[in-house]
């Protein structure tokens, strides 16, 4: 592969998927678009030297298609809970055009995560989330992270320089075999919502292990271009902001361009919008009424008809050297769905973080 081993390579196609996740509508358009342009440009050189790519994404049991929630019941011989993650088939691209239809795969259009037991089982799976460095407690069972700036992550590349007799591969004589295949890579991570997202692509040429790590350049952009997907929706949020009046400026200014905003500034005013209208989303300053945002997460917490919408804690100004150490632990244990530290993020940060925890289903809205 003489095109991806050359300097600057990868780095201009993780550019390009950026450039992909702006022109893309759904998250289906961009896996499809994503695995096109991966195809196209892995298969330069030599005769046909890419056999198949396919993109991954963790998606609920409840959200998937009817046909997939049946796969998954056969598979599991029972019904999961609504939260089960499966491991969902979102693109694939190959030479052989049944597997250019990705609801064509016999084996691998969902995959269900229920247990840790049940993703050691699948080997390919299993070596994948533990290349990618992701802990497979966090695949079973999502929760939100801490937003970074995919710039600033570190990701890890799945790399088996040679397939033939792989454990991880258990397909050697329906696939690895008849289609010659030698090398293969995994790239991905996981997103700020707690989804993991993955990439596979599987190589009738021989791959060295310095150009394989720098697959991880492509995770890095193809991270970038999923959050910003719902920057080209016109379909608005509605969000509670609760902070002083001082610091609340900035946010109104940023998400009202995108979002409904509706600014309190004491805890009696968030109850009572709270109990006048839905939200989609709570962004709570540590400011937030002479400091009460936790009795305000409380609140939340205490009343189930809340649930589940992410409730968002902000340091927007200093604090002092105890609480700005404990106040991101408290968060998390009283159920804060992510505690973001604003003073050193940019505009442009502070809103994909704040787009990138918004539920699924604001960006599916008519």
């Amino acid at each position: 592969m003489q095109t991806i081993e050359q300097a600057g390579v990868l780095e201009r196609c993780a550019l390009k998927l950026i450039e992909l996740g702006d022109k893309s509508s759904t998250a289906e358009a961009l896996a499809q678009d994503t695995v096109n342009f991966l195809y196209n440009q892995l298969s330069e050189g030599e005769d046909d030297p890419c056999a198949l790519i396919r993109f991954f994404r963790t998606i609920p049991y409840e959200d998937l298609t009817a046909h997939l929630k049946k796969t998954v019941n056969e598979i599991l011989s029972e019904q999961p809970s609504p939260n089960t993650n499966c491991l969902t088939l979102l693109a694939s691209r190959s030479s052989d055009k049944e597997w250019n239809d990705r609801f064509q795969s016999r084996n691998h259009q969902v995959i269900p995560l229920a247990s840790s037991k049940i993703v050691e089982a699948a080997p390919m799976v299993a070596q994948l989330i533990k290349r990618l460095g992701i802990d497979t407690a966090q695949v079973v069972t999502p929760s939100p992270g801490l937003f970074l700036n995919p710039k600033k992550k570190s990701y890890h590349v799945m790399y088996i320089p040679e397939a033939l007799n792989d454990p991880s591969i258990v397909s050697q004589g329906e696939f690895v075999v008849p289609h010659k295949i030698r090398t293969v890579i995994g790239f991905g991570g996981l997103l700020p919502s707690g989804d993991m997202f993955a990439v596979l692509c599987f190589m009738r040429v021989f791959i060295a292990p310095e150009p394989a790590a720098r697959f991880g350049l492509l995770a890095q952009g193809l991270e970038e271009a999923i959050i910003h997907l719902p920057r080209e929706k016109h379909n608005r949020a509605r969000i509670l902001l609760a902070d002083e009046e001082q610091t609340a400026d900035r946010l109104l200014k940023l998400l009202g361009q995108h979002h409904e905003i509706v600014e309190v500034s004491t805890l009696a005013a968030a109850k009572n919008a709270l109990n006048g209208g839905n939200f989609d989303m709570i962004v709570c300053g540590t400011k937030f009424d002479e400091s009460r945002m936790f009795d305000f997460l409380r609140h939340i917490k205490q009343d189930s008809s809340y649930r589940p919408k992410p409730f968002i804690c902000l340091r927007q100004s200093t604090l002092t050297t105890h609480i700005e150490s404990t106040a991101p632990l408290a968060a998390k244990l009283i159920g804060a769905t992510c505690y973001l530290d604003t003073v050193r993020m940019s505009d442009q940060d502070l809103v994909t973080a704040i787009d990138a925890y918004l539920p699924k289903e604001i960006w599916m809205r008519e």
